[in-house]
Protein backbone atom coordinates (compact mmCIF):
# COMPACT_ATOMS: atom_id res chain seq x y z
CA UNK A 1 0.00 0.00 0.00
CA UNK A 2 2.78 2.44 0.97
CA UNK A 3 4.72 1.83 -2.23
CA UNK A 4 1.54 2.48 -4.19
CA UNK A 5 1.16 5.91 -2.58
CA UNK A 6 4.84 6.63 -3.21
CA UNK A 7 4.35 5.96 -6.89
CA UNK A 8 1.27 8.19 -7.12
CA UNK A 9 2.97 11.06 -5.33
CA UNK A 10 6.42 10.63 -6.91
CA UNK A 11 8.06 10.59 -3.47
CA UNK A 12 11.80 10.09 -3.27
CA UNK A 13 12.54 6.79 -1.56
CA UNK A 14 14.73 8.52 1.05
CA UNK A 15 12.05 10.99 2.07
CA UNK A 16 10.24 10.27 5.32
CA UNK A 17 6.74 11.38 6.09
CA UNK A 18 5.57 13.23 9.17
CA UNK A 19 2.26 13.19 10.93
CA UNK A 20 1.65 16.03 13.36
CA UNK A 21 -2.08 15.88 13.96
CA UNK A 22 -4.02 13.70 16.41
CA UNK A 23 -7.36 12.10 15.67
CA UNK A 24 -9.11 15.46 15.98
CA UNK A 25 -11.42 14.53 17.14
CA UNK A 26 -8.88 13.13 16.35
CA UNK A 27 -9.63 16.22 13.49
CA UNK A 28 -12.84 24.79 7.73
CA UNK A 29 -14.68 26.55 5.65
CA UNK A 30 -15.55 29.03 8.27
CA UNK A 31 -16.83 32.08 6.50
CA UNK A 32 -20.51 30.99 6.88
CA UNK A 33 -20.15 30.98 10.66
CA UNK A 34 -20.33 34.03 12.97
CA UNK A 35 -17.11 33.14 14.76
CA UNK A 36 -15.22 36.44 15.04
CA UNK A 37 -15.61 36.51 18.83
CA UNK A 38 -15.52 32.76 19.46
CA UNK A 39 -12.82 31.24 21.63
CA UNK A 40 -12.29 27.78 23.11
CA UNK A 41 -9.75 25.10 23.90
CA UNK A 42 -9.77 21.37 23.18
CA UNK A 43 -7.42 18.95 24.93
CA UNK A 44 -6.74 15.65 23.19
CA UNK A 45 -4.93 12.51 24.29
CA UNK A 46 -4.38 9.63 21.86
CA UNK A 47 -2.49 6.60 23.18
CA UNK A 48 -0.70 8.79 25.69
CA UNK A 49 0.21 11.57 23.23
CA UNK A 50 -1.29 14.90 24.27
CA UNK A 51 -2.16 17.88 22.10
CA UNK A 52 -4.16 21.07 22.49
CA UNK A 53 -6.23 23.02 19.98
CA UNK A 54 -7.15 26.68 20.54
CA UNK A 55 -9.55 28.92 18.65
CA UNK A 56 -9.03 32.68 18.92
CA UNK A 57 -9.44 35.55 16.43
CA UNK A 58 -10.63 33.21 13.66
CA UNK A 59 -7.47 31.12 13.89
CA UNK A 60 -7.07 27.55 15.07
CA UNK A 61 -3.77 26.78 16.77
CA UNK A 62 -2.75 23.16 17.38
CA UNK A 63 0.17 22.42 19.72
CA UNK A 64 1.43 18.86 19.50
CA UNK A 65 2.69 16.89 22.48
CA UNK A 66 6.26 16.99 23.73
CA UNK A 67 7.68 18.09 20.39
CA UNK A 68 5.93 21.43 20.71
CA UNK A 69 5.36 21.57 16.96
CA UNK A 70 2.62 24.06 16.13
CA UNK A 71 0.12 24.25 13.28
CA UNK A 72 -1.90 27.44 12.74
CA UNK A 73 -4.91 27.50 10.43
CA UNK A 74 -6.23 30.89 9.31
CA UNK A 75 -9.96 30.40 8.69
CA UNK A 76 -10.30 33.48 6.49
CA UNK A 77 -7.21 33.16 4.28
CA UNK A 78 -7.32 29.35 4.24
CA UNK A 79 -3.61 29.09 4.97
CA UNK A 80 -1.50 26.89 7.20
CA UNK A 81 1.55 28.03 9.14
CA UNK A 82 3.70 25.38 10.80
CA UNK A 83 6.27 26.31 13.43
CA UNK A 84 9.01 24.25 15.03
CA UNK A 85 10.32 26.00 18.18
CA UNK A 86 13.38 23.70 18.68
CA UNK A 87 14.51 24.51 15.12
CA UNK A 88 13.24 28.10 15.28
CA UNK A 89 11.73 27.58 11.85
CA UNK A 90 8.37 28.13 10.16
CA UNK A 91 6.64 27.56 6.84
CA UNK A 92 3.34 28.85 5.39
CA UNK A 93 1.32 27.48 2.49
CA UNK A 94 -2.10 27.42 0.84
CA UNK A 95 -4.46 24.97 2.57
CA UNK A 96 -6.76 24.76 -0.46
CA UNK A 97 -3.91 23.41 -2.60
CA UNK A 98 -3.21 20.77 0.04
CA UNK A 99 -6.86 19.74 -0.04
CA UNK A 100 -6.87 19.62 -3.84
CA UNK A 101 -3.76 17.44 -3.83
CA UNK A 102 -5.46 14.92 -1.53
CA UNK A 103 -8.66 14.91 -3.60
CA UNK A 104 -6.66 14.40 -6.81
CA UNK A 105 -4.78 11.55 -5.18
CA UNK A 106 -8.07 9.88 -4.23
CA UNK A 107 -9.33 10.18 -7.79
CA UNK A 108 -6.14 8.66 -9.15
CA UNK A 109 -6.48 5.76 -6.72
CA UNK A 110 -10.05 5.07 -7.88
CA UNK A 111 -9.03 5.27 -11.53
CA UNK A 112 -5.82 3.25 -11.44
CA UNK A 113 -5.97 0.92 -8.46
CA UNK A 114 -7.34 -2.62 -8.52
CA UNK A 115 -10.16 -2.86 -5.92
CA UNK A 116 -9.37 -6.53 -5.33
CA UNK A 117 -5.66 -6.11 -4.64
CA UNK A 118 -5.98 -2.73 -2.90
CA UNK A 119 -9.24 -3.24 -1.03
CA UNK A 120 -8.39 -1.15 2.02
CA UNK A 121 -7.08 1.62 -0.20
CA UNK A 122 -10.38 1.70 -2.05
CA UNK A 123 -12.27 1.83 1.23
CA UNK A 124 -10.03 4.61 2.59
CA UNK A 125 -10.64 6.98 -0.31
CA UNK A 126 -14.42 6.43 -0.33
CA UNK A 127 -15.31 5.02 3.12
CA UNK A 128 -18.80 3.76 3.83
CA UNK A 129 -20.04 2.94 7.32
CA UNK A 130 -23.09 1.41 8.92
CA UNK A 131 -23.99 4.11 11.45
CA UNK A 132 -26.04 3.45 14.59
CA UNK A 133 -26.96 6.18 17.08
CA UNK A 134 -28.19 5.76 20.63
CA UNK A 135 -29.88 8.98 21.75
CA UNK A 136 -30.16 7.74 25.34
CA UNK A 137 -26.40 7.72 25.99
CA UNK A 138 -24.94 9.70 23.07
CA UNK A 139 -22.99 6.77 21.64
CA UNK A 140 -22.50 6.69 17.87
CA UNK A 141 -21.22 3.42 16.38
CA UNK A 142 -19.69 3.45 12.88
CA UNK A 143 -18.91 0.00 11.50
CA UNK A 144 -17.33 -1.32 8.31
CA UNK A 145 -15.35 -4.32 7.08
CA UNK A 146 -12.09 -2.50 7.83
CA UNK A 147 -12.58 -0.01 10.65
CA UNK A 148 -15.04 0.43 13.52
CA UNK A 149 -15.46 3.63 15.52
CA UNK A 150 -17.31 3.96 18.82
CA UNK A 151 -17.89 7.62 19.67
CA UNK A 152 -19.07 8.69 23.12
CA UNK A 153 -20.51 12.14 22.51
CA UNK A 154 -22.05 15.21 24.14
CA UNK A 155 -23.99 18.06 22.45
CA UNK A 156 -22.27 20.99 20.72
CA UNK A 157 -24.98 23.66 20.49
CA UNK A 158 -23.00 26.62 19.15
CA UNK A 159 -22.16 27.08 15.46
CA UNK A 160 -18.61 28.21 16.25
CA UNK A 161 -18.11 24.92 18.10
CA UNK A 162 -19.49 22.82 15.24
CA UNK A 163 -16.89 24.30 12.90
CA UNK A 164 -14.17 22.55 14.91
CA UNK A 165 -14.86 19.54 12.73
CA UNK A 166 -14.24 21.58 9.60
CA UNK A 167 -10.83 22.36 11.11
CA UNK A 168 -10.35 18.63 11.70
CA UNK A 169 -11.01 18.06 7.99
CA UNK A 170 -8.27 20.51 7.04
CA UNK A 171 -5.91 18.77 9.45
CA UNK A 172 -6.63 15.44 7.78
CA UNK A 173 -5.65 16.97 4.44
CA UNK A 174 -2.51 18.40 6.02
CA UNK A 175 -1.52 15.01 7.43
CA UNK A 176 -1.93 13.42 4.03
CA UNK A 177 0.42 16.04 2.61
CA UNK A 178 3.02 15.54 5.35
CA UNK A 179 2.68 11.77 5.49
CA UNK A 180 1.14 10.20 2.40
CA UNK A 181 1.20 6.82 4.19
CA UNK A 182 -1.53 8.03 6.55
CA UNK A 183 -4.47 6.44 4.76
CA UNK A 184 -6.16 6.22 8.17
CA UNK A 185 -6.66 9.98 7.90
CA UNK A 186 -9.17 9.65 5.07
CA UNK A 187 -11.90 7.66 6.91
CA UNK A 188 -11.76 10.27 9.66
CA UNK A 189 -13.35 12.73 7.25
CA UNK A 190 -16.47 10.55 7.44
CA UNK A 191 -16.29 10.60 11.25
CA UNK A 192 -15.98 14.40 11.26
CA UNK A 193 -18.98 14.64 8.97
CA UNK A 194 -21.19 12.51 11.24
CA UNK A 195 -20.24 14.54 14.30
CA UNK A 196 -20.84 17.76 12.41
CA UNK A 197 -24.27 16.62 11.22
CA UNK A 198 -25.28 15.40 14.66
CA UNK A 199 -23.86 18.48 16.39
CA UNK A 200 -21.98 16.31 18.87
CA UNK A 201 -18.49 16.33 20.41
CA UNK A 202 -16.67 13.04 20.93
CA UNK A 203 -15.26 12.91 24.47
CA UNK A 204 -14.07 9.31 24.09
CA UNK A 205 -13.27 7.46 20.87
CA UNK A 206 -12.38 3.83 20.32
CA UNK A 207 -10.98 2.95 16.89
CA UNK A 208 -10.71 -0.72 15.89
CA UNK A 209 -8.66 -1.33 12.73
CA UNK A 210 -8.78 -4.68 10.93
CA UNK A 211 -5.71 -4.56 8.62
CA UNK A 212 -6.85 -7.57 6.59
CA UNK A 213 -10.56 -6.99 7.02
CA UNK A 214 -12.98 -8.68 9.38
CA UNK A 215 -12.86 -12.46 9.39
CA UNK A 216 -13.84 -15.13 11.90
CA UNK A 217 -10.33 -15.05 13.41
CA UNK A 218 -9.21 -11.47 12.79
CA UNK A 219 -8.02 -9.35 15.68
CA UNK A 220 -8.43 -5.61 15.75
CA UNK A 221 -5.73 -3.02 16.43
CA UNK A 222 -7.46 -0.76 18.96
CA UNK A 223 -6.68 2.90 19.57
CA UNK A 224 -8.39 4.89 22.32
CA UNK A 225 -8.52 8.64 22.72
CA UNK A 226 -10.09 11.19 25.04
CA UNK A 227 -11.05 14.82 24.45
CA UNK A 228 -12.11 17.74 26.60
CA UNK A 229 -13.87 20.89 25.40
CA UNK A 230 -13.34 24.15 27.36
CA UNK A 231 -15.41 27.14 26.28
CA UNK A 232 -13.10 29.80 27.71
CA UNK A 233 -9.38 30.44 27.39
CA UNK A 234 -7.36 30.87 30.57
CA UNK A 235 -4.61 33.44 31.13
CA UNK A 236 -2.04 30.69 30.53
CA UNK A 237 -3.76 29.82 27.25
CA UNK A 238 -3.51 33.43 26.11
CA UNK A 239 0.15 33.56 27.06
CA UNK A 240 0.74 30.43 25.00
CA UNK A 241 -0.94 32.05 21.99
CA UNK A 242 1.12 35.20 22.49
CA UNK A 243 4.27 33.08 22.27
CA UNK A 244 2.99 31.57 19.04
CA UNK A 245 2.55 35.07 17.61
CA UNK A 246 6.10 35.93 18.69
CA UNK A 247 7.39 32.83 16.91
CA UNK A 248 5.56 33.85 13.74
CA UNK A 249 7.18 37.28 13.86
CA UNK A 250 10.74 36.09 14.56
CA UNK A 251 11.26 32.60 13.07
CA UNK A 252 12.67 32.58 9.51
CA UNK A 253 10.28 31.15 6.93
CA UNK A 254 11.26 28.46 4.41
CA UNK A 255 9.31 26.46 1.79
CA UNK A 256 7.38 23.44 3.09
CA UNK A 257 9.74 20.86 1.55
CA UNK A 258 12.77 22.50 3.19
CA UNK A 259 10.90 22.68 6.50
CA UNK A 260 10.09 18.95 6.33
CA UNK A 261 13.68 18.13 5.39
CA UNK A 262 15.10 19.93 8.42
CA UNK A 263 12.52 18.40 10.79
CA UNK A 264 13.27 14.88 9.53
CA UNK A 265 17.03 15.46 9.85
CA UNK A 266 16.52 16.67 13.42
CA UNK A 267 14.47 13.59 14.27
CA UNK A 268 17.07 11.27 12.72
CA UNK A 269 19.86 12.93 14.71
CA UNK A 270 18.07 12.08 17.97
CA UNK A 271 18.00 8.35 17.20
Amino acid sequence: MYSYFRKLLNIDKNEKGMSIIPFCILALFFSPYPCSGAEYRIDNEVNGVKSTVYLLDRQFVSVIGMSGEIAVFDTLRKTFTMLNPPLRLQTSFDAVKVKEQTENLCQRVLQSSNPKTNSFLYFAVQPKFDVKKDDTNGIIAMQSHWIDYELHTVPLPDESEIMYYDFCDWMCYLNMRLNPYSTMMLPRLAVNNILRQERRFAVHVSTALYPKGKTAFSQAEVTKSSHQFSRRLSDDDRKCLERVNEYRQTFPSVPLDEYQKQVVEKQAAKK
